[in-house]
């Protein structure tokens, strides 16, 4: 990877981590009227789960989270089969960056942390951590399974997308697989002698749930195409292990997104499309992936009538009904 890429990329994700702390909250609304929300917890240096239910809000400190170590980009995930949330996020200390997730039963109780990537010397940072949750059911017993996916990029000498699967039944974790995005895909890295990144590449990574797994496209700095992959969780023979199966999606260029937009940029999987969007204070600007190529980047003045969350919903049920439509032509 040239210097320049590697600044680049560096800046990206300090950019990202950055505006991760401005982003809205994540929540989950359970069957029985319970939306969970994430918050911080600043004099405790902690993150809590805030429990509302009619008026009730309970603040519950997720215990794994409580110490000296720097917790952000939380994630929260809701398991309707065992009715448990699932908590995952980064965690920064002397030691080094970790991916770490707990989960709360529905009695309350909270699993001891399962730290999912661990503090490595040669990986200096962490970033852009996604999760998914999918179900299917067990090859031999027929019990319902439920599957946590991750991805995120690990920073070393050269930038590497991992992927994370772990296996659950009920509450208990069968097993748990970490892997890179680049081998697990079987993509090809292009040396960066050849030139071919554009400057203004964004470093795509996005997962979301699909059927009997999750879709994945993923970018990297010195190759001159995005990748992108459906993995699927596949048991290893009898044994009550997972580990996923890509099944090849293509690749495509590197969205032409304006430097500007890195500051909060975001990937979205809607279909066979791909979204790249960036929700600015006042502006929120996309540009969709269909047939080939990379539409132009368009742009909508935000105020507060009409927020950057509201749009973002709003693109997603536009993208996804434009493709319906045209499905319904190609037939």
């Amino acid at each position: 990877m040239t210097m320049k890429a590697r600044l680049l990329f560096v800046a990206v994700i300090l950019l990202v981590a950055i505006a991760a702390a401005a982003q809205p909250l994540e929540s989950v609304l359970t069957p029985n009227g319970t939306l969970f929300t994430l918050e911080p917890v600043a004099e405790q240096n902690a993150l809590a789960l805030i429990a509302r239910n009619g008026e009730t809000r309970q603040t519950i400190v997720i215990p794994a989270t409580e110490g000296e170590a720097l917790d952000s980009d939380a994630h929260l995930l809701y398991d309707r089969v065992s009715d448990t949330v699932f908590v995952v996020w980064r965690r920064a200390s002397a030691a080094g960056d970790e991916i770490v997730m707990t989960s709360r039963d529905t009695d309350g109780a909270w699993s001891d942390e399962y730290v999912v990537a661990q503090a490595d010397g040669a990986v200096s940072g962490r970033a852009v951590l996604r999760v998914a949750m999918t179900h299917a059911k067990d090859e031999n017993s027929g019990a319902q399974l439920s599957f946590l996916h991750a991805v995120w990029w690990d920073q070393t000498s050269a930038p590497v997308a991992r992927y994370a699967l772990l296996a659950f039944e009920g509450a208990q974790r069968l097993s748990a697989y970490t892997g890179n995005l680049r081998d697990i895909a079987g993509s090809t890295r292009v040396g960066a002698s050849e030139g071919l990144t554009p400057d203004d590449a964004f470093p795509l990574l996005a997962l979301t749930a699909a059927t009997d797994g999750v879709d994945v496209v993923f970018g990297a700095l010195d190759q001159p195409t995005a990748t992108r992959v459906k993995l699927i969780p596949k048991q290893k023979g009898e044994a009550r292990i997972y580990t996923p199966i890509g099944r090849s999606g293509g690749s495509m260029p590197h969205p032409r997104f304006a430097a500007t937009a890195y500051s909060n940029a975001q990937v979205m999987v809607v279909g066979t499309r791909v979204v790249i969007y960036n929700a600015a204070a006042d502006n929120f600007s996309f540009s969709v992936y269909d047939r080939g190529a990379w539409g132009p980047v368009r742009s909508l003045r935000l105020d507060a009538s009409m927020t950057a969350r509201e749009v973002e919903a709003a693109l997603r049920r536009a993208v996804a009904a434009d493709q319906e439509q045209d499905e319904t032509i190609d037939r």
